[in-house]
């Protein structure tokens, strides 16, 4: 219909380079006329038709409408055709009017990351808590039975928070699960501690009550800087390995299936555990098998998701992980250093002989 039309043309009218001489850009003196069966719009610079063959550009077509009917027909225009957008500031000066499930999908949006930064700053401080406090590796498959058991529900988050509670409420030893949530053990007299297997429980002692030392790093330029600005010496840039050596590392989130996945490619030796060299790391230290401890991190492992590909926005703990990669003496004994999930499957003696003649050619 000519209204529809002309409202489009209007918008983008409006944005003319001529205009900035005439009227206000947005705010057009235009009104409609019934001519040759199209309708004109007049301005200042010349009439713009609705019809395509009629020039832009020609002499102003003199309005037979009354300027109160021009005004109501500009006003009910831009009412049926507000956008949500960039027209929106073309088409009306007042803000956009989001919709109903627009408006709430966004509230939910906005609630949702307030829980999860919320969240995310509450387990930052317990890890360094627990590092401030010494505290140490928590069993995994293993629950403890002692001569008396408490129920704490302040430790029923995780592993974690329940050895904090044993900690602060004094108690002798702890047992978590994801079902039962956090159980705090005391050792009576002459009794001892019985450890059994049990999956998907993870047991321990309270840590130190003396505070010690962390360098948990906070700064944003520092974050990028690794061994925290000392220069290492050239010697280790190189690696001291044999042509062909790897280190297998691998980063895994604590009380959850990560730890099955390594646990069964320890028990067959594949995976990172068929490399020269493996080491694994996760935000708690965990004593997954005997032999086998996780290397703490300095970071929650929880990241947010965004930016144009919906993607994980995990720089600091990418940062984090490969500090304590090469804090760590492996790295310094190997020529090479792979990084594999815990989901990861792959052949090590493939990688190995492809390595080995990617050696032989840079030899040549």
């Amino acid at each position: 219909t000519p209204g529809i039309t002309s409202s489009f043309l209007t918008a983008t009218r409006a944005h003319h380079p001529s205009t900035r001489s005439g009227s206000p850009t947005g705010s057009m003196n235009l009104c409609g006329c019934r001519l040759r069966r199209h309708t004109t719009w007049t301005e200042s610079f010349g009439s713009f038709p609705t019809s395509p063959t009629e020039a832009i550009g020609s002499r102003p077509t003199m309005c037979r409408q009354s300027q109160a009917t021009s005004s109501r027909l500009q006003r009910s225009t831009t009412k049926r055709f507000r956008l949500c957008g960039p027209l929106s500031r073309m088409l009306a000066p007042r803000r956009c009017r989001l919709t109903p499930i627009t408006r709430s999908s966004s509230h939910s949006m906005r609630s949702s990351r307030k829980r999860e930064l919320k969240w995310r700053w509450a387990l930052r401080e317990l890890l360094q808590w627990q590092a401030t406090h010494s505290c140490g590796a928590q069993s995994a498959n293993v629950v403890f039975h002692g001569s008396a058991a408490a129920k704490e529900p302040d430790g029923d988050k995780s592993g974690a928070h329940c050895q904090r509670a044993c900690t602060e409420k004094l108690f002798d030893a702890f047992t978590w699960t994801k079902e039962d949530g956090c159980l705090l053990l005391r050792k009576g007299s002459g009794s001892t501690w019985k450890a059994e297997p049990q999956h998907g429980a993870y047991s321990g002692y309270p840590c130190q009550q003396d505070l010690v030392a962390i360098n948990w790093i906070t700064d944003e330029a520092q974050k990028h800087t690794l061994l925290d600005g000392v220069s290492p010496p050239k010697s280790s840039l190189t690696g001291h390995g044999t042509a062909g050596t790897v280190l297998c590392v691998m980063l895994i989130q604590p009380y959850t299936t990560d730890i099955d996945l390594v646990l069964l490619q320890q028990s067959h030796k594949a995976g990172i555990f068929s490399c020269d060299q493996h080491a694994v790391y996760s935000s708690q230290v965990l004593r997954l098998s005997a032999g086998l401890h996780t290397r703490r991190i300095n970071d929650s492992q929880m990241v947010e998701t965004g930016g144009q590909w919906n993607s994980a926005l995990d720089t600091d703990l990418a940062l984090a992980f490969w500090r304590a990669v090469v804090s760590d003496p492996e790295w310094l004994q190997v020529k090479w250093i792979v990084r594999a999930s815990a989901e990861t499957v792959f052949k090590f003696d493939a990688l190995h002989s492809i390595l080995l003649k990617q050696v032989a050619l840079m030899l040549v």
